[in-house]
């Protein structure tokens, strides 16, 4: 009956060692997970950052080129005017 009492407390302080450790490794996971998530999530964060900021930059680079190829036809078309105006005095 001793060998049975004894051996019946064994798996219940063995359990809770185990529960211990488990508590102990579950904080670490729980903490690797964590730092896991919010690294993924800036390196996210980043990647959309930068690819706005490409996208920005396209964006002002084309629209200066509009805007000088409007000045450009803006002055030709100033500088046909002159030459009308120009040939119709001739006479």
């Amino acid at each position: 009956m001793e060998k049975i009492i004894a051996s019946s407390f064994l798996p219940v302080t063995s359990f809770a060692f185990n529960y211990e450790f488990n508590m102990n490794s579950m904080v670490r996971y729980l903490i690797i997970i964590t730092l896991c998530y919010y690294f993924l999530k800036g390196l996210i964060y980043l990647l959309l950052w930068q690819t706005t900021h490409k996208i920005e930059e396209r964006a002002r680079e084309q629209k200066r080129k509009e805007k000088e190829k409007r000045e450009s036809m803006r002055r030709i078309w100033e500088d046909e005017e002159i030459e009308r105006d120009d040939d119709s005095n001739w006479w």
